[in-house]
């Protein structure tokens, strides 16, 4: 029997060392445009051959500066830091990453949520739209059927911005969460499976500006055609070219306006069994000229879309 519990407790003291935390690391900067400051954080040893952010549009020729000194300041920011906890401050902006972990099986930061304050963002969910006292699963996953209070639906986006003038982009896209206080009061929690801990600090004196920065960090979409803006006819799946000319053919007789169709699922195939992946027309007796009628709705001002799968 002793010799079972020495067993067990040698076994409990490994697992203890293999999920010890680590709390020591070096920290990083880089200074973007618009006051935009990025910190990273890594220890010797870090994994980091795994899932890279490539969130960032804006080129840097900068490498990173190794945050030495108990206060740094650069182009009216000032760097702060004390142990493992840094903090930035621009104007009225003050932002606290109190910690920084690794525990082997999750790895993040831990930031200091001023009191009375709103934040928002981490992408689609039906939570209340203020973040705070909430654990979001960071995940991409479609929830069909889903009702109020669904924390996880379709995308996530690791950026939130609050109400006391910054945003935060955790450059990750690895499988995480962002707990706001939850779990600890006071603690926004944001932790990845793998990947760097790259974050960036946006700020911005309202949430226009704090928005445009992160749009000016990330990039911006091109406008899509005018046409992309209309009114696109659709149904799960036009079964034939015939089907599809009739109602485009039956939409102008009435006069309603039509910008564009959109053909799903059968132009590959008859059923989505055994097809799905397919870039061709598959049954040329339903679909014999798929070009010319093209072309013809072209000639209409009707554009195409094929839904591919």
């Amino acid at each position: 029997m002793k010799k079972q519990a020495s067993l067990l407790f040698i076994l409990f003291a490994s697992l203890l060392a293999a999920c010890q935390v680590a709390t020591k690391g070096d920290w990083t900067y880089r200074i973007y445009p618009g006051h935009i400051v990025q910190l990273n954080w890594s220890y010797k040893g870090m994994p980091r051959n795994e899932a890279v952010g490539d969130a960032v549009a804006v080129p840097t020729k900068t490498l990173p500066v190794p945050l030495m000194n108990p206060v740094e300041t650069k182009d009216g920011i000032t760097l702060f830091k004390s142990g493992q906890s840094v903090t930035v401050g621009f104007g009225k902006m003050q932002a606290t990453i109190a910690d920084a972990f690794d525990s082997g099986h999750i790895r993040g930061f831990k930031i200091r949520l001023p009191k009375n304050d709103a934040w928002f963002g981490g992408g689609e969910r039906t939570l209340a739209m203020n973040r705070m006292g909430q654990r979001i699963p960071l995940y991409n996953n479609a929830h069909y059927g889903y009702e109020l209070d669904a924390d996880e639906l379709n995308y996530s986006v690791p950026f939130v911005f609050c109400t006391n003038g910054y945003g935060l982009l955790f450059n990750n896209p690895a499988k995480g969460y962002l707990d706001f206080g939850k779990t600890t009061a006071g603690i926004l929690e944001a932790a990845f499976v793998s990947g760097k801990l790259d974050v960036f600090i946006i700020p911005g004196n309202t949430p226009d500006e704090i928005i445009r920065n992160y749009a000016n960090l990330t990039g911006k979409q091109p406008l899509p055609p005018r046409w992309a803006l209309g009114n696109f006819v659709s149904r799960f799946g036009y079964r034939s070219q015939q089907q599809t000319e009739d109602v485009v053919a039956k939409m102008k007789t009435d006069s309603f306006p039509v910008d564009a169709v959109i053909i799903d699922i059968f132009w590959f195939g008859d059923s989505i069994k055994g097809t799905l992946g397919n870039l061709d027309w598959m049954n040329k007796s339903k679909w014999p000229n798929p070009q010319r009628m093209i072309t013809d709705f072209k000639k209409q001002n009707v554009n195409t879309i094929l839904v591919t799968e």
